[in-house]
């Protein structure tokens, strides 16, 4: 049984006629018959009772008659959702990114102009957001380290400066006289899901000189409320501390700075909205840049 028997089936139920659903059709009648005959083979029952000219669905054509429409009915509306959602996928701008910090901003400032727009926004690690630029699931991406993939486009978007803040007892105090003491014990905090950005911020630590004692690790919304009460010692970007009014320390030999990158695959034709968000952000961070610097 398939869905063109089906089809028959419920265009000669509609009908109720062999000759009138045969022209619907398009099909010789006789060849409708036959394949009517078959499915009545097929499931072992009569589906019309046929009467000189006439024709009338039996009690089990009913029955398999109401089966039928809901089965139709079910496909209209499938098919229906699935245009749908591929409407929706055409509007939608799909942005990945190794922080949302890198998104909200211009996103927050191209939707006042346009409200309308939908928004998908995944961060990811750098391996995953290359599998998906080179899948095409996503537009594009910005990312905290560079791109290299000799199809992946991957290009300077600007560069933050991400600073040093202390608890609020070290205030009084140049950093030199307490960062570099092994002695003086140091809580650093981080983000447990941006494991690329913690290393990265590790190495600088055993870069620059800076002694450390433990590592705590929270989720976003703990992080947020802790950076704020300031109990730990953490590298924030300078921009996340403007933001929330946290002190942190101006010492320049402290000071880390770090280019940010905007990538897409190089034959991927982006979408009208899409590439009107690209060209926005790249004006965006061109325009806003010093707001994301010491």
């Amino acid at each position: 049984m398939d869905l063109l028997q089906l089809k028959y089936f419920k265009t000669v139920a509609d009908f109720m006629s062999f000759t009138k659903a045969a022209n619907f059709l398009y099909i010789s009648q006789p060849a409708l018959s036959k394949m009517i005959k078959n499915l009545e083979v097929e499931l072992d029952i009569k589906l019309f009772e046929r009467k000189l000219r006439q024709i009338e669905l039996t009690k089990n054509g009913e029955i398999f008659l109401s089966s039928v429409n809901k089965i139709f009915g079910e496909i209209d509306y499938t098919k229906e959702r699935m245009l749908k959602n591929k409407l929706d996928e055409e509007k939608t701008i799909n942005i990945i990114t190794s922080s949302n910090r890198f998104t909200s901003d211009p996103i927050l400032s191209f939707t006042k102009d346009h409200p309308d727009e939908i928004f998908n926004v995944e961060t990811l690690d750098n391996h995953t957001i290359i599998n998906k630029l080179m899948s095409e699931e996503a537009d594009f991406a910005i990312s905290f380290f560079k791109i290299e993939h000799s199809d992946i486009q991957c290009d300077f978007l600007y560069r933050e400066d991400i600073v040093l803040v202390t608890p609020p007892e070290y205030d009084a105090y140049e950093p030199k006289d307490y960062i570099y003491e092994a002695n003086n014990f140091k809580h650093f905090l981080f983000i447990s899901n941006y494991k690329e950005y913690n290393q990265f911020i590790k190495n600088k630590l055993y870069e620059k000189g800076i002694k450390y004692h433990n590592f705590n690790y929270v989720d976003d919304a703990l992080f947020n409320i802790f950076i704020q009460n300031r109990k730990h010692f953490t590298y924030l970007p300078v921009a996340v501390c403007r933001n929330f009014e946290i002190p942190y320390a101006t010492d320049q030999n402290l000071l880390i700075s770090k280019r940010i990158f905007i990538s897409k695959k190089k034959d991927n034709q982006l979408k009208n909205k899409s590439k009107t968000m690209y060209n926005f952000i790249l004006d965006y961070y061109q325009k806003y840049e010093m707001n994301y610097r010491i």
